[in-house]
């Protein structure tokens, strides 16, 4: 029986040597070389910023290099597509926004499908949008604009600088009972710059592109749109302590991978990034790029983010926008 064992043993060792074969050994934890985390957007701004600050944090945790690709275009999409054909294996990850469920709604065609190809792993932070008007406004807080609006329907405009705030532009006239015009910006800076020369006299913009104005009195802020308070502007009310119920609106900023990962590999970086979260100097470095940290577990996250498509479709579909 031995010397049976003993040629088995030794007749598949021959083999493995003849065909390249190497006995199986256990799966080693993840990660075990290299991460990358694939931005779809341009270096230098903010989503750039906390894609880099969790790639240093995850570095030093894992003891492996996570590095951040540059890969912007087409809103998001062609890094988006980039990691939805990646291996199925947590090694390259992808910084979603609010534009991967906005563009399943807006755009006829995409090289992949969001909600199929990819898979949501964890919020790293989270940041509102402010609603705020030129000065010479005749307005204090948001029921007077609210009240404003519906004296001269469709005649009030409103700056918008891309598509989640167009959407929320869309959104608050439903929840509002108002009409407005809506007025479309390439970036933050123009809008803002034309609320200052009073030729918009209402706008949506981001906590960063409007604080400094803010504090300057250039423009009067009269709610932000997220879950609370900003801790840019801690005397702005929410929409909801305004007195505006059914809206709500984040610019959150999140992982993801290609959808198949194990669960085990998704499960360990969400808890990693809620630990990194807690660190005070993240946080501190979160509050200068105006956001703050959110935590979920993977299957909370992935709930929100199903949440986040059905929301869009719902707004798209409402305001009779036809998808290009």
């Amino acid at each position: 029986m031995h010397r049976r064992s003993l040629i088995a043993t030794l007749a598949s060792i021959a083999l493995s040597a003849l065909f390249g074969f190497t006995p199986a050994r256990a799966a080693e934890p993840y990660p075990n070389h290299a991460v990358t985390i694939v931005v779809p957007y341009t270096p230098g701004g903010g989503t750039d910023s906390i894609a880099r600050l969790y790639a240093q944090k995850l570095s030093e945790r894992w003891n492996q290099s996570v590095v951040v690709e540059n890969r912007p275009g087409a809103d998001s999409v062609i890094g988006s597509a980039q990691v939805a054909r990646s291996p199925a294996d947590g090694y390259q990850l992808l910084m979603i926004l609010p534009a991967h469920p906005i563009n399943a709604s807006l755009k006829a065609q995409l090289p992949f499908e969001p909600q199929k190809d990819l898979v949501p792993i964890a919020m790293l932070a989270a940041s509102s949008w402010t609603i705020v008007v030129n000065p010479q406004v005749p307005v204090k807080n948001l029921k007077e604009l609210i009240a404003l609006a519906k004296t001269q329907p469709g005649k009030l405009s409103v700056a918008v600088s891309d598509p989640q705030s167009r959407l929320g532009a869309e959104l608050f006239m439903k929840v509002a009972g108002i009409q407005w015009t809506i007025v479309p910006y390439k970036g933050g800076s123009q809008s803002a710059a034309d609320i200052l020369a009073g030729h918009v006299p209402v706008g949506i913009g981001s906590v960063p592109s409007i604080a400094q104005h803010y504090k300057s009195g250039a423009i009067r802020a009269l709610a932000v749109t997220g879950q609370k308070r900003s801790a840019s502007l801690p005397d702005i009310p929410t929409v909801a302590q305004a007195g505006v119920d059914g809206f709500e609106m984040e610019i959150w900023y999140a992982l993801a991978a290609r959808a198949g990962t194990p669960q085990e590999t998704l499960d360990t970086i969400a808890t990693a990034v809620n630990e990194i979260a807690k660190m005070p100097d993240v946080q501190a470095r979160l509050t200068e790029l105006s956001a703050e940290p959110r935590a979920y577990t993977q299957a909370e996250f992935a709930r929100f983010v199903d949440g986040e498509f059905d929301k869009y479709r719902s707004i798209v579909k409402t305001a009779g926008i036809k998808p290009e």
